[in-house]
């Protein structure tokens, strides 16, 4: 995946929560903008989790982004080309 959609999901208004999932089948929750930092160059992506933890993501091993429900699912860039 590409940073842009990632830099979408952040910035809309309002804020709807959402996981990022990764290659290897983790589901990584946002539940706020606050809890994300993605580099000016858009290649890493950390989420803040509980405590002082924070983890960090190489983007393009996101596979896709999902909505908090359940119910809705955002494709990834790639699969919106297709």
């Amino acid at each position: 995946m590409e940073a842009e959609p990632i830099r979408t999901h952040l910035s809309q208004m309002p804020f709807i929560p959402f996981s990022v999932v990764t290659s290897d089948g983790r589901s990584i929750l946002i539940p706020h903008p606050e809890y994300a930092f993605l580099t000016q160059g858009g290649r890493m992506l950390f989420i803040n989790l509980e405590g002082d933890k924070v983890h960090h993501v190489y983007v393009p091993m996101i596979t896709r982004i999902e909505a908090d429900s359940a119910s809705e699912a955002f494709p990834s860039e790639a699969e919106s080309r297709a």
